[in-house]
């Protein structure tokens, strides 16, 4: 027992010494800021109702998957201030589409979201990242396209066949991975205004997007 203690002692004492003579450094301000960038993305959509204490999930137009896939592009800009401490935020066009049964519906949102981000550079020129922050979504197009055996295919745009026509409140949370000017992000945002007394909310429970910073 005694030679077991001794050992364990020279070992701290090896490593205090290696760690006296070479402190651990951590890097506390990220290098290569690129507060701009361009992103493309992969969204789902979907309905988030709660009913006398049950949760139900839905796509957006009633399809059988439970979700609506969405196609995001836009404008990124993520200023930095110190420790990697900054603000994410910018503007994004999302696209909607779904076809379940004999219907096809389209639904175009603008989606801006402020949210705070804080990055850690592991290494020169890798760095992760963890968001969170609330998206300010707007409606701006829903259409849908019904197939009529006696009158054909019809197009036309009433507001009941946008899926939230006007103005919605998401609160977002994610992670990231960034290698110089390339950077992922994997998260989702989840709705805080229900629609209507059976409180159905507007969820994107996956968010993947991929951004270009310079």
């Amino acid at each position: 027992m005694k030679k077991l203690k001794f050992v364990v002692f020279l070992m701290c004492v090896n490593l205090f010494s290696i760690f006296a003579a070479e402190p651990l450094k951590f890097n506390l301000e990220p290098s290569d800021k690129k507060p701009f960038g361009i992103t493309i993305g992969y969204i789902s959509k979907q309905e988030t109702g709660y009913v006398w204490g049950n949760v139900f999930r839905y796509s957006l137009f009633g399809g059988d998957k439970g979700f609506t896939p969405a196609f995001q592009f836009g404008f990124t800009y993520v200023p930095e201030f110190r420790y990697g401490i900054g603000i994410q935020t910018g503007a994004y066009v999302e696209i909607a589409s779904e076809k379940p049964g004999r219907g096809r519906y389209l639904d175009i949102n603008l989606s801006f979201p402020i949210r705070a981000q804080y990055r850690y550079e592991i290494i020169k020129d890798l760095s992760v990242l963890l968001y969170t922050g609330p998206s300010f979504d707007f409606g701006v197009y829903g259409a849908s396209k019904i197939e009529n055996e006696n009158y054909g295919e019809n197009w036309y745009t009433p507001n009941e066949y946008s899926s939230y026509d006007g103005f919605n409140l998401l609160w977002g949370v994610g992670a990231g991975v960034q290698y110089k000017n390339a950077q992922v992000r994997l998260g989702g945002e989840f709705g805080l205004l229900g629609d209507g007394y059976e409180r159905y909310y507007l969820s994107k429970p996956i968010q993947l997007s991929l951004s270009y910073l310079f």
